[in-house]
């Protein structure tokens, strides 16, 4: 009787440990964005033994697939709450990767917005550009990254410019042809930054270029969102591109679903993702500075930036005043020789953070920074976090 007992409750643990919990996946393939956000999914999916990812396409009926499989939840790119109620209604867990604002009791994961255009912004700024526009369309996350991009401009006495020369501007570019993008980019002032709502709007920006003979990035730079192999090799001038971050995106939109199966708490609002870096290619790689001792000066902090230079080190190199050189900086850049090679510092650190594992010490004399306690003074006035923190938000767990 006892072995009799043993062998059923074996044969249930048995039975347990193979049982299956099915997912459904929703992610589109013909962006490089959503190839990313499906692979932090499947990422996720296989540290959980047992969950099986029914991958939907387009021309499947996805609610009768999951109520066919039992699934325990549905995750992926979904933009309607109509069809998010209809999952809800049939007993399976939802968590949306959308772009666009959904009701608040919907858990939404997406890539900020907000942040992509203040990150556009900054990196036009720092190459000196104070003539910039926005090519995006009247979709949400556009406009997100529209008004984000102009306010950050603003916060620095630029004017965004516009495409339209009516009075009140639309945005939407989508509504002009090429022949028209074409004059205004003859018309508008140059140099010209362009910062375009994603990489298939900046390749079309610099094609235009290219029929028109205006040199990219010598008169007019262009920036894109998604870093989309793609596009932006496919582009008349290899195009430079906000990095989102899609397979965190992914990752943890599928931990956001585990923890709402499992009965774990969840956050009240939505999870926003910042955006990496800029990658830069050919697009943008000419600063905007007719001042060449402030080009001859920034060259030095860039190729210094992992050493404590100081003003003194630069007016070594550059045969002017301190005064001058404070002068001519803050006419091409509107900050300091100071404030530059701390920007540089900060960037690099940045980028070691992300890319290295470094403990924050190593991070902080590599990137020049004097001691451990500047840098965390410096990237939590820049960015609210401390080191580990914006570490964190480039690796998953």
């Amino acid at each position: 009787m006892y072995h009799e007992e043993q062998e059923l409750s074996n044969a249930g643990e048995l039975k347990m440990a193979h049982a299956k919990t099915y997912i459904g996946v929703i992610a589109p393939r013909d962006y490089s964005y959503y190839r990313l956000i499906d692979r932090g999914m499947q990422k996720y999916a296989a540290t959980k033994p047992g969950w099986v990812c029914l991958r939907i396409f387009d021309s499947m009926e996805p609610l009768q697939l999951m109520q066919e499989y039992g699934a325990k939840g549905v995750v992926g790119i979904l933009n309607e709450e109509a069809d998010i109620r209809r999952y809800q209604e049939a007993g399976i867990k939802v968590v949306a990767i959308s772009s666009y604002p959904l009701a608040p009791d919907i858990l939404r994961v997406a890539s900020d917005s907000y942040a992509v255009g203040r990150m556009a912004a900054d990196y036009f700024i720092g190459l000196g550009y104070r003539y910039l526009i926005y090519a995006g369309n009247d979709v949400y996350f556009s406009r997100l990254r529209s008004t984000s991009f102009r306010d950050r401009l603003a916060e620095h006495g630029i004017q965004c410019l516009s495409w339209d020369t009516e009075a009140v501007p639309r945005e939407d570019v989508l509504v002009y042809g090429d022949d028209y993008l074409a004059r205004r980019l003859h018309e508008l002032p140059k140099p010209l930054g362009v910062f375009c709502r994603n990489d298939e709007e900046g390749a079309r920006i610099c094609n235009i270029a290219m029929m028109e003979d205006i040199a990219v990035p010598e008169e007019v730079a262009v920036l894109g969102v998604d870093n989309d192999d793609y596009f932006c090799n496919a582009a008349a001038t290899p195009l430079s591109s906000v990095k989102v971050p899609g397979e965190m995106v992914g990752y943890e939109a599928m931990h956001l679903l585990d923890k709402l199966i499992s009965g774990d708490s969840i956050p009240d609002g939505p999870i926003l993702i910042s955006p990496e870096v800029v990658v830069t290619r050919r697009s943008t790689e000419s600063p905007a500075i007719a001042d060449q001792e402030v080009t001859r000066s920034l060259a030095y902090i860039r190729e210094h930036a992992g050493l404590p230079i100081t003003v003194d080190d630069l007016l070594a190199e550059i045969p002017m005043s301190r005064r001058a050189l404070e002068r001519h900086f803050r006419a091409a850049l509107g900050r300091s020789p100071q404030e530059e090679i701390q920007r540089a510092h900060l960037e690099l650190a940045k980028k070691l953070l992300r890319e290295t594992d470094n403990i924050i010490g190593d991070v902080a004399r590599a990137a020049g920074f004097s001691t451990r306690k500047a840098l965390f003074i410096t990237i939590k006035a820049e960015t609210g976090l401390t080191p580990a923190q914006y570490r964190r938000q480039f690796y998953l767990r």
